[in-house]
């Protein structure tokens, strides 16, 4: 179980900043945060509890603790999230979830993807689902987005404000480092539960947080602030790309597939971002690069072809001169993750509003 030093740095939000964050229209407000017990969670726990002492009757909090059931320690997180609980007066609802695990699969991927199901399942409607990623993890989510090759949507990282399900989220503490979290922590004898699995280096994010990141802060010591600037810009880019896909998806399509004949007269790029929103609009995750290529290489097929191509979720075919998705290969569409937003302005995707 860590506990925190008392190093002089930056300090967290004070309450009433939080409050205008949540309520700028001063009225009730329905908050659940995504508590695991480490200290990112803990702090924003604790910030939570100490703004509805401020707020009681316009404060509705409540803790969601997800058990991925994949490590012993798990049942120390559940118990330490308990007693804390109890301690601060705060509902519990711990959400137990199935990693899948198998060969091919990645875990952080599948725990990921279960985590964000979880949650989404459990929000009512309106509520506000906190997140306490902070700045550090937003420059290791950019440069895993950068070494994968990701274009501006995926180097956009993670927004601040978000829809999911019925209720949105918010990232109240994605300005701030992890050491001014620390800071906090120490100054209230905070107590949390280190994770064992965080010591892994085949996980790539662990990888990057302990021997990557510290290197680079050496040489750049404002290495976080200004990756997460280059988020927001990364941000700023792909949702007007996204404005801009919409307006050519409209043009190109016929009823629910796409005009061929009209995305022939457009340049490749053009062509893979039609293809983006198309896919987004049916409720598909993107393709790969490799996956689009092959598509548009279809458009050009002879008149009597009939190509087709099968991806993981369902099947993309050319007739008589329309794009057309097949059946799907499963019951429903998978969720993917939202791709893009501007700072400070909405955007739609298939899964909500973006704000």
């Amino acid at each position: 179980m860590g506990t925190a030093g008392a190093a002089k740095v930056a300090s967290v939000p004070d309450p009433e900043q939080l409050w205008r964050e949540l309520a700028p229209d001063g009225g009730r407000v329905r908050c659940a945060v995504a508590w695991s017990g480490g200290l990112d969670s803990t702090v924003l726990m604790h910030l939570m509890v100490a703004l509805r002492r401020l707020h009681p009757r316009h404060l509705q909090l409540r803790a969601l603790h997800v058990d991925h059931h994949l490590q012993p320690a798990a049942t120390q997180f559940r118990a330490h999230c308990r007693r804390l609980a109890r301690e601060w007066r705060v509902p519990l609802t711990i959400l137990d979830v199935k990693v899948g695990t198998g060969r091919g699969v990645s875990t952080e991927e599948a725990a990921r993807d279960a985590r964000y199901a979880a949650w989404k399942a459990a929000l009512a409607p309106g509520e506000t689902l906190l997140l306490a990623q902070h700045a550090d993890d937003q420059a290791e989510t950019l440069l895993l987005a950068l070494l994968r090759g990701a274009g501006p949507a995926g180097l956009a990282a993670m927004p601040r404000v978000a829809t999911l399900g019925a209720g949105r989220l918010l990232r109240p503490l994605l300005d701030l480092s992890r050491d001014a979290l620390l800071n906090h922590a120490g100054q209230h004898a905070l107590t949390w539960v280190e994770d064992p699995s965080n010591q892994q280096q085949r996980f790539d994010r662990n990888y990057l947080r302990a021997e990557v990141v510290p290197r680079l802060r050496a040489r750049w010591p404002a290495l976080a602030q200004t990756l997460s600037r280059s988020a927001r810009h990364c941000g700023a880019v792909a949702a007007s790309l996204v404005e801009v896909s919409a307006r050519d998806l409209e043009a190109a399509s016929d009823g629910a597939g796409l005009d061929a004949t009209v995305l022939r007269r457009w340049p490749p790029a053009r062509q893979q971002d039609v293809l983006r929103a198309w896919f987004a609009r049916a409720g598909w995750r993107s393709p790969e690069t490799r996956h689009l290529e092959q598509i548009r290489k279809m458009l050009n097929a002879r008149a009597d072809a009939h190509p087709l191509l099968q991806l993981p979720d369902t099947t993309v075919r050319v007739q008589e001169a329309r794009l057309l998705f097949d059946a799907p290969r499963s019951a429903s569409p998978k969720p993917h993750r939202p791709e893009a937003w501007r700072w400070r302005r909405a955007l739609r995707l298939p899964e909500g509003e973006i704000g």
